[in-house]
C-alpha cells in the first residue's frame, strides 16, 4: 500500500493529503574578509525555510477550507500545523511541524468532462516562519476513506452568465498567488 499523509492545523487533524513536501531549513555561507591572521572565516547567514507544498483532493476539514477562503478574502491568517506520515496500519512514522504558516498559493487542476477517470486536486503552498522535524505522536489515525474528486465532475457559475456557463466542458488549471511583503 505505502505511506499515507495527513495534515494537522492548530492541533486538529484537517484531513488526508496526496503528498506533502518542502519545509527544509536552508542558509547561505557568508565568507568574511581575510584578516591579519590570513584565515578565511565563514558563518551562516539567516536561516530560511522552504515553502511546504501540499496536494489534496476533497474531504478536508472545515478549518482547512476556511483558511483558504480567508486567504482569498485577503485576510492572511497564520496557522501552526504539521504534515504527518503514516504507515499501512495508520501509525504515525514522521512529523514535520511548522509555525506561523501563511498560504501563498492555491492551485486547482484542470477540469474536463471527457476525463472520466482523472482525479482533480488542489495544490496549496504554505510559507512557514519556522519548521522542525518532531517525534510523531503515538496515537493512530482513523483510516477514513478519501473522497474522490474527478476532474470531469464540475460546474461553472458566473453571475448573470448562466446560459453561457451551461455549455462549458473544460476549464484550464488555475493558480492564485499572493505576495508576502
Amino acid at each position: 500500500m505505502g505511506t499515507k499523509y495527513g495534515i494537522e492545523l492548530d492541533g486538529q487533524f484537517a484531513g488526508w493529503i496526496e503528498s506533502g513536501a518542502g519545509g527544509e531549513a536552508t542558509a547561505s555561507v557568508v565568507l568574511e574578509q581575510v584578516g591579519t591572521e590570513k584565515i578565511q572565516r565563514k558563518h551562516l547567514a539567516r536561516v530560511k525555510y522552504e515553502d511546504i507544498v501540499v496536494s489534496c483532493g476533497t474531504g478536508m476539514s472545515k478549518t482547512f477550507y476556511e483558511w483558504i477562503k480567508a486567504t482569498f478574502d485577503c485576510q492572511f491568517v497564520q496557522k501552526n500545523g504539521a504534515i504527518i506520515a503514516f504507515d499501512d496500519n495508520f501509525k504515525p512514522i514522521s512529523r514535520l511541524e511548522w509555525t506561523s504558516g501563511l498560504i501563498t498559493e492555491v492551485g486547482f487542476s484542470a477540469c474536463d468532462v471527457s476525463s472520466t477517470r482523472d482525479l482533480a486536486k488542489m495544490t496549496i503552498k504554505i510559507t512557514p516562519a519556522v519548521t522542525r522535524m518532531a517525534d510523531p505522536k503515538s496515537e493512530k489515525a482513523s483510516p477514513a476513506p478519501r473522497k474522490q474528486w474527478l476532474s470531469s465532475n464540475f460546474t461553472q457559475q458566473i453571475a448573470d452568465c448562466r446560459a453561457a456557463c451551461a455549455s462549458v466542458n473544460k476549464i484550464e488549471a488555475i493558480t492564485v498567488k499572493t505576495a508576502l511583503v
